[in-house]
């Protein structure tokens, strides 16, 4: 009888989700883990992946084209004569 209650007892224990304590992941799981992530996105089609972006809303910032050369000097003369 005391062995039948010891079992259910530490099956309970054993069976029993652990809520207060975090899990950590070490950084060969972290790697393994975004491997396997980067090769499923991979797969996915472009529109799918542009969707995701949009809807967490990590869409990408476009780059803004750089303005050449004569642009800046251009407007460093006009700050240097007072027109800017």
């Amino acid at each position: 009888m005391i062995k039948i209650v010891l079992a259910a007892l530490l099956a309970t224990a054993l069976a029993a989700p652990n809520y207060g304590k975090p899990t950590y992941m070490t950084q060969r799981q972290v790697k393994q883990q975004a491997t396997q992530i980067s090769k499923y996105l991979k797969r996915t089609d472009r529109r799918v992946l542009r969707e995701v972006l949009r809807q967490m809303k990590w869409q990408p910032v476009p780059k803004r084209s750089q303005k050449n050369t004569f642009d800046n000097w251009y407007i460093d003369l006009m700050r240097d004569f007072g027109g800017l």
